[in-house]
């Protein structure tokens, strides 16, 4: 299978950040839900909030999942404790990042080659009806962003999941950014640890 990838560049850290960053998604809630979304969320669909989700997984040389980190109880930190998931947001009402993942990329185990960075709707929308989605990396010591998309200006606003980035281990040690912004349904995807191997180089 071929990656699907779009470009990539070295992911260059100040000094200062010693190998740690940080992708942090957010948006802004829903403050004007129509009756018709509120029924809608009584009958077990929500579409009064907007609840989006920002996860992470992990692979070995290989292309095999290692490990995997959501906002989820019980999945919010790896196996290697260096990679940490600030906690599930449902309403998008905090100021800066709602979602963030913070990776310490000098620690992680050398059976973590690659990492792929993954935004889905958890509500009942696509992304271009939740208000300014926005997903970033950004250096974990000065917050200068190394790469950003705001997800609703993309032309994929009926889909509901974002494959945003993969970053990969070069063999001297340093990273790869590889910009992938490919959207799709998260509906379709009944394995995401396999479909996400095609956004990995060879």
């Amino acid at each position: 299978m071929n990656p699907i990838i779009l470009d990539s560049s070295p992911l260059l850290l100040k000094e200062e950040s010693k190998g740690r960053l940080i992708c942090g998604l957010s948006w802004d809630p829903n403050e004007g839900a129509s009756v018709t979304d509120k029924l809608s969320n009584m009958l077990g669909q929500n579409k009064e909030t907007y609840d989006l989700d920002l996860s992470c997984y992990c692979y070995d040389e290989h292309k095999s999942l290692m490990d995997y980190v959501t906002g989820n109880d019980g999945e919010m930190v790896d196996r290697s404790e260096n990679i940490h998931h600030s906690g599930d947001c449902r309403h998008g009402e905090a100021e800066g990042d709602d979602e963030s993942i913070a990776l310490d990329l000098n620690a992680l185990p050398d059976y973590i080659q690659h990492i792929v960075l993954l935004v889905e709707v958890g509500s009942a929308h696509g992304f271009k009806e939740v208000i300014n989605p926005y997903v970033r990396i950004a250096d974990e010591a000065s917050d200068h962003i190394l790469d950003d998309l705001k997800i609703d200006e993309s032309q994929n606003g009926d889909y509901s999941a974002c494959i945003y980035a993969t970053i990969s281990r070069k063999n001297d040690g340093t990273w790869l950014l590889y910009r992938n912004n490919y959207f799709i349904d998260h509906e379709r995807i009944e394995s995401w640890s396999d479909f996400l191997t095609q956004f990995i180089a060879d």
